[in-house]
C-alpha cells in the first residue's frame, strides 16, 4: 500500500499492476489504502508465476519488493527472474528493487548483471540498513529521469 501511495503521488497517471500472494495483503492494502489502489490493476498471484507467465514486452518498470516476513526469497535474487522480468520491459524500462540490505543489495545487483542490465545503481536508504537499486539497459540514463527521491543531493528520510 505504501509503495503505491508515493508511486500514485509521483505519478499520478500512471497504470499499475500490483501483484500479490497474500490475500490478507490485498484486503489490508483495499481497506487501508483505498483511494491509492482504487485505479490499480490487483493480481491475486504468485508474482514468481506471473512473471513468467506474463506475455510481450509492456511494463515500464517493474518494482521488486518481495518478502516472506523480513527475507527475500531466493527465486528473486537469481538472475533467472531478472532475465524474465527484463523481456517484460518496454524499451527504456527500468527494474527498481527493495534489498533489505547491503548483501543482498550484492546478490541481486549481479543477479541484474547477469540477466542483462548493464546499469545498475544502488542508494542506501538513509538511517536504514535497506538499499534501493535501479536497473536499467546500457545508455539509457539520458532518457530516463529518476525520481526526485533519488537525485544527487536529495536527502529525506520516508516516515512509514
Amino acid at each position: 500500500g505504501e509503495m503505491l501511495r508515493v508511486l500514485k503521488r509521483t505519478v499520478p497517471k500512471a497504470q499499475l499492476t500490483s501483484v500479490e500472494i497474500d490475500d490478507r495483503v490485498i484486503t489490508t492494502a483495499l481497506r487501508d489504502f483505498g483511494e491509492n489502489v482504487t485505479s490499480t490493476k490487483i493480481v491475486h498471484a504468485d508474482a514468481k508465476d506471473f512473471v513468467r507467465e506474463s506475455g510481450l514486452p509492456q511494463y515500464d518498470a517493474v518494482i521488486v519488493d518481495v518478502y516472506d516476513g523480513s527475507k527475500m526469497p531466493e527465486y528473486f535474487q537469481r538472475a533467472e527472474f531478472y532475465e524474465k522480468v527484463h523481456s517484460l520491459l518496454a524499451p527504456q524500462g527500468m527494474v527498481i528493487v527493495n534489498a533489505k540490505d547491503r548483501q543482498l543489495a550484492h546478490i541481486v545487483g549481479v543477479s541484474l548483471h547477469v540477466a542483462g542490465f548493464r546499469d545498475v545503481v544502488a542508494f542506501p536508504v538513509v538511517g536504514t540498513p535497506s538499499v534501493i537499486i535501479w536497473a536499467v539497459e546500457h545508455d539509457n540514463w539520458g532518457a530516463v529521469s529518476p525520481p526526485l527521491e533519488l537525485q544527487v543531493g536529495f536527502a529525506r528520510r520516508w516516515e512509514l
